[in-house]
């Protein structure tokens, strides 16, 4: 079947499938903005963990939605692999010479750490069967690594806010799902964990920007005020 909606009913299914499908606006900006910047801005780390689950989602475990989500996700383990190439390709140039050498390990490390993590995490019967809480955890990776980034980037126009509020309504979606079917109280802790990650990216993104342009505007009017001056 192309879409099983019979265990969890067709609205519950599409609102879950839809939190995934709306990364699609997210991954043009995405792209669009690293062809014109020649930088990526999703996290490395979050970009791994997203590789380890859908691979794992779409062409290990069967999701049990269809042999069409399946094939959703493999296709979006196809995107996330491309995208983890062209984060190491367009990295930044490394400190020193061994630092440039082992950047090109990091990425099959991490999506092997990440993966052994999640296929433990089935086989002692942690996960859900649609693979929520292993999702989560990789959403959280994200998170955290958007936030951190938001916080220590040194220009913060080079993060999209689009791809940040699109985030926050993808999770959104998936999060009410979550709410409604996993009632442990781990996959819930997660699915405040990563909202708060989420919001608090827009937060500080937000306020930086602000804090940017306040900058500028008061460099302008100083450098206006000295050239009256003189």
């Amino acid at each position: 079947m192309f879409l099983d909606t019979s265990q969890y009913g067709p609205v519950d299914t599409l609102v879950f499938l839809g939190g995934f499908a709306l990364w699609t606006p997210a991954y043009l900006i995405i792209v669009r903005r690293a062809w014109r910047t020649r930088w990526v801005e999703i996290p490395l780390l979050g970009a791994c963990a997203d590789v380890a689950w859908d691979f794992l989602a779409g062409v290990v475990f069967a999701e049990g939605l269809g042999w069409g989500v399946e094939w959703f996700f493999a296709a979006a383990f196809v995107c996330d692999l491309a995208l983890v190439v062209v984060i190491v390709r367009w990295l930044p140039v490394a400190p020193t010479e061994v630092a440039g050498r082992v950047w090109p390990f990091v990425a099959p490390l991490a999506i092997g750490a990440v993966g052994a993590l999640i296929i433990a995490f089935r086989r002692d019967g942690l996960d859900t069967e649609l693979g929520t809480r292993s999702a989560y955890l990789a959403a959280f990776l994200l998170g955290v690594g958007y936030l951190w980034r938001a916080v220590t980037i040194d220009d913060p126009r080079r993060l999209s806010v689009a791809v940040g509020v699109i985030k926050l309504l993808a999770d959104a979606l998936v999060s009410q799902f979550v709410f409604r079917h996993d009632p442990h109280r781990f996959g819930r802790t997660l699915v405040v964990l990563l909202t708060a990650a989420d919001v608090g990216y827009l937060v500080v993104l937000g306020l930086r920007h602000r804090s940017q342009i306040t900058g500028a505007t008061a460099d302008a009017m100083t450098d206006a005020t000295a050239g009256v001056t003189t």
